[in-house]
């Protein structure tokens, strides 16, 4: 199976979440609003989609469709750009309480218990978007952005 988002730009966008089996399935739509969504990615167990969902006052979201269909649903709040790390963990980046918009990366359990930092952008107005766990498991590739737009990629432990 395929999750992608069809809409109009590539960073967040009005578009809507759809799944699509491979190799010649037919895609079908899971969501129907007019949120601003990014990267969709399957749960562990394939069972649900869990997507980020950027709301007008830039609060980042995490939100969860069923892939067979059903209700859309808020999962984490100020959780973006969430990757599973094993069936128990997820890695996302979250606004820091009170900075307003410096996000740091952080790896936690699915009820966000025993949250570990795994990064902070050294800027007051960075924000580390979107974050990568390498095929070892030892290294995650962050991508960054400051002021000035997206800035070179980070490869950290």
């Amino acid at each position: 199976m395929l999750t992608f988002i069809r809409g109009p730009d590539s960073f967040t966008t009005a578009g809507q979440i759809y799944v699509k089996l491979l190799p010649a399935g037919e895609p079908v739509q899971l969501t129907n609003d007019s949120t601003l969504k990014m990267m969709p990615v399957f749960s562990p167990d394939g069972s649900r989609i869990a997507y980020t969902v950027r709301t007008g006052n830039f609060s980042w979201d995490t939100w969860t469709v069923p892939v067979l269909g059903g209700e859309p649903k808020l999962w984490l709040p100020n959780a973006s750009g969430l990757r599973w790390t094993d069936p128990q963990h997820v890695l996302f980046s979250e606004i820091e309480s009170g900075s307003g918009i410096h996000m740091r990366l952080v790896e936690t359990t699915e009820g966000r218990t025993d949250a570990r930092i795994v990064y902070v952008p050294e800027s007051i107005r960075g924000m580390a978007h979107r974050s990568y766990l390498s095929p070892d498991r030892k290294n995650v590739l962050v991508t960054e952005m400051d002021n000035a737009g997206m800035i070179p990629c980070r490869l950290v432990p």
